[in-house]
C-alpha cells in the first residue's frame, strides 16, 4: 500500500518544501535554500521515474505533480523578485512564467471538467520545467548571470509549450 502511495508523499515533499524555500530565501540564507530547491526539484524527477517504472502512474497523480511544479516554480518566483534577485527588465520572464503557469492550471481544469479529458505533460513541458528550475537553482545559488540567461531561455520555452497545449486544447473535440 505504501509503495502505491510513494509518489504522491514524493510529490507532497515538493509542496511542503515550497514555503520552507521561500522563508530561506526570503531570510537570504541562501545555501540551505539552494539545497532543499535542488531536493525539491530531485523529487519531480524521483516521483515520476517510481510512478512509471512501477507501474503506480493515476490520473491523481498527474494533477499533483503539475500542481506540485508549479506551485513550486512560482513560488520561487515570487522569492526572487521579492528580495531582488531578479530586477529590473528581467522580471519580464518571471511575469510570463507565473502567467503561463496560471493558464495551463486553468486549460487543465476546463480540460478535465468540461471535456472530462486530461492534458497530459510533453517533452517541451518537460524540458521548460526543466530549464526553468535550473535557472532558480543558479539564481539562488548567485549564480546570476547564468541564471539570468536561462530564465530568458525558459520563458522562450514556455510560451512555445504553451502555444502547444492551446492548439492541442483548441482541437480536442
Amino acid at each position: 500500500m505504501l509503495l502505491l502511495l510513494l509518489p504522491n508523499i514524493i510529490t507532497m515533499f515538493r509542496i511542503i518544501a515550497t514555503p520552507a524555500i521561500c522563508i530561506l530565501i526570503s531570510y537570504e540564507v541562501y545555501f540551505y535554500s539552494c539545497i532543499l530547491f535542488a531536493s525539491a526539484c530531485l523529487s519531480d524527477f524521483l516521483d515520476g521515474y517510481i510512478a512509471r517504472a512501477y507501474k503506480m502512474t493515476s490520473k491523481f497523480g498527474q494533477h499533483f505533480d503539475s500542481f506540485a511544479d508549479k506551485f513550486l516554480i512560482t513560488s520561487v518566483s515570487i522569492a526572487l523578485l521579492q528580495n531582488r534577485i531578479v530586477c529590473d527588465f528581467h522580471v519580464i520572464p518571471i511575469y510570463m512564467i507565473i502567467a503561463r503557469n496560471l493558464l495551463m492550471y486553468f486549460m487543465r481544469n476546463y480540460m478535465n471538467s468540461a471535456k472530462k479529458k486530461n492534458i497530459e505533460s510533453n517533452m517541451m513541458g518537460k524540458c521548460t520545467t526543466f530549464i526553468q528550475m535550473v535557472s532558480m537553482f543558479f539564481l539562488i545559488g548567485g549564480l546570476i548571470k547564468l541564471g539570468l540567461a536561462m530564465l530568458w531561455a525558459s520563458m522562450i520555452c514556455a510560451v512555445i509549450s504553451f502555444i502547444g497545449y492551446f492548439i492541442h486544447v483548441l482541437n480536442s473535440d
